[in-house]
Parts: structure tokens; sequence; C-alpha cells
């Protein structure tokens, strides 16, 4: 059997992002670990933090695997400037002051792979420009010359704004390989019917500051990028892989999520039925994308 280690920045996005895989690889037989990089925060914060690790250790093992705090501290705890949306998230480039704490994450990371023996390893792909993913995918290219296979998630819910996964390969200084023909209608962020837009803002002031960085952002996506097949970062390059489970695999994903109790109405709005209703994309099946670094 394998060992998969999946790096989750925060106490959520792995199982957000990978659930329905995770619960396939577990199912199999496999070992799965969840390294969870941010899962501290401040002082203040901390029966906070702690009742979040708690809440994560429940969904982490409802999946069969096992949870891991690297004990990183959260951006808005390490630089005070990082307080709402359109500060938080909608980088298109790694801040320079969260350089340090990337290689710093980055020698974490690697010694975890080391350690666990992993024969696999997921990072989020940073769809949406969160600070502190952008920290994991910067110091995951540590690993790419590693002889340990490397995988990207598109980071759920952020990558459900039309554009946001090919905006963020894009920003990463990646090139278009090939490309199916796919439709793509970037809009306002405020016309989307995605819960964690509305509450995540902080206010009006937040609002437009978040729209107008975003529209900038999607005046520069090449329109044909949404059909992307392979990226090309220098030599390296990137392969999507779609995978696709029966909506069972779906279901303990959504059981999982629920134990995120203070996260999951934020995300995805006040009722249960709106996570199904937000990540569920037909009837038959579900779907997560993943790149694979083909070396």
């Amino acid at each position: 059997m394998s060992t998969y280690l999946v790096f989750s920045p925060h106490l959520d996005d792995a199982v957000l992002s990978c659930g329905a895989q995770i619960a396939v690889w577990t199912e199999l037989g496999h070992h799965v670990v969840i390294a969870t990089v941010f899962s501290e925060g401040n002082e203040a914060h901390s029966t906070q933090y702690a009742r979040r690790r708690a809440d994560d250790e429940n969904a982490v093992r409802a999946l069969n695997a096992v949870p891991v705090h690297l004990g990183f501290t959260d951006a808005p705890f390490r630089n005070a400037h990082y307080h709402n949306f359109s500060t938080l998230l909608l980088h298109e480039t790694l801040p320079p002051d969260s350089l340090e704490t990337a290689a710093a994450v980055g020698l974490r990371m690697h010694a975890l792979a080391q350690e666990v023996q992993a024969d696999a390893l997921y990072f989020p792909l940073a769809a949406g420009g969160h600070v502190d993913h952008l920290v994991v995918f910067e110091a995951s290219k540590r690993c790419w010359a590693d002889s340990i296979p490397v995988n990207y998630y598109q980071d759920l819910p952020y990558a459900l704004v039309p554009g946001w996964a090919a905006m963020r390969w894009q920003q990463h200084g990646a090139s278009m390989e090939y490309a199916l023909k796919m439709d793509m209608h970037p809009t306002r962020l405020q016309d989307l019917s995605l819960a964690f837009l509305k509450n995540y803002m902080e206010d009006d002031a937040d609002l437009q500051a978040s729209e107008t960085q975003h529209a900038a952002q999607v005046s520069k996506l090449s329109l044909a990028a949404a059909g992307a097949l392979t990226w090309k970062i220098s030599h390296h390059t990137f392969n999507r892989r779609r995978v696709c489970v029966a909506t069972t695999y779906l279901q303990q994903k959504i059981n999982a999520i629920r134990y995120y109790a203070t996260e999951w109405p934020v995300l995805f709005g006040p009722a249960e039925q709106d996570i199904e209703n937000t990540l569920r994309t037909n009837v038959n099946d579900y779907t997560e994308i993943y790149w694979t670094l083909n070396r």
C-alpha cells in the first residue's frame, strides 16, 4: 500500500479540496497523512484554534486519514496587514514579507515527507491567491527536484470562481502547452452566488478593493486558459488529471466537512445542504481536479 501526504495550508483546505480522493485512497487501504501548515493563531485566539484543531482531527479521521499540525502561525497573526479579503487573497505573487516563512515551511514539509516515507505529495495550487496558500506553493518547489511524485490540487471553494485556477497558473509564470476549447465567462465577484465571497468581505471598501484587484487580474487572463490540459514552468511540465468518483465519495467528503463547525457555514451557507449544492456539479458523479508534475 502507498502513503499519500497531503499538505493543507489551513485547518480545512485539504478536506475541502481533496476529500473525495482521500476517501477513495483510504477505502483501498492506503495510508493518508494530512499535514496542516498554519494551525496556530496568537495567544488571544488560542482557545479558538484549539477548537479548530480538534474539528480538523475529527474531519480527517472521518476520512480514515491521519492529521498532523505543523504549528506555523496564520497570516493575520504574522502580519496585521492581512486582515480582510482584499489583503489576504488576490495576491498575484508571494509577498516579499512571506519569503522567510516559505523557506521555513519548505524545510519542515521536506522533512515530514522523508519522515512518513511518502510515496506521493499533494500541495495547493493557490487558486485565489491567498497568501498562506502561496507560501505553501512556493515551499513545495523544494520537492520538485526529488524523486517523490508531486501533485497540486485546485483549492476549493476558491477554484469555483470562473478563471481563478487558470489565472493562478499564469501568475505562477506558467505557459499553456495543450488546451481544449472551453467557454469561460469571468464576472464580478459580487455577481457570483458563492457564500464565501459575501461572508468574507469585511465591508463595502473591502468589496470594492477586491473587485478592482479581480478585474485587473481577469483582464490579463487568456480565455483559452480555462481548457488548458498542460502548463509549463521553466522545464517543469504539469498535466491535468480529473478524478471522477461516485457520489458516495462526495458524501463522505461532505460528512467530513461538517466537522468544521465554525467554517462551513461561512464557506457554503447556513444550511448543510448548501455544502452539496456548492460542490456538486452533476448528478451522476463527482470530480476533483489535480495537476501532476511530469519530470
